[in-house]
């Protein structure tokens, strides 16, 4: 719900518990489409490749695999999880920066310290 003027915003018109993360993605982005042959719900673009695509499966397989997964998920479970993980700051580590050693079985990571942090794979 929303309410206009200077002391305005936004809050919750249902609790937390009742709200999916799929809701919130299809509201904020659209319909889930890893592809756009793989769009939920009735398409508005189709691809000049559609009839001899030999990947639409796949796409299909990752857009129904991601929309389970967002609407197992409430929005009340998010932030609980959110808020038990890390209190403090989150660590964020570029991809770039880590290093994974295939012949020694190694995962590479920056620690806090500027050293390496050396971890063995499972």
């Amino acid at each position: 719900m929303s309410t206009r003027g200077a002391h305005g915003g936004y809050k919750l018109s249902r609790h937390p518990s009742e709200i999916t993360m799929g809701e919130v993605v299809r509201v904020l982005e659209g319909p889930i489409a890893p592809m756009i042959c793989a769009t939920e719900g009735e398409m508005t673009q189709i691809c000049n490749f559609l009839e001899a695509c030999k990947t639409k499966y796949l796409w299909t397989k990752v857009r129904d695999a991601v929309a389970q997964t967002l609407d197992s998920m409430t929005l009340a479970e998010l932030a609980a999880v959110s808020s038990n993980e890390h209190s403090a700051a989150a660590q964020f580590i570029a991809l770039s920066d880590v290093h994974v050693g295939l012949g020694s079985q190694q995962l590479c990571l920056p620690a806090k310290d500027g050293e390496t942090e050396v971890r063995p794979l499972p």
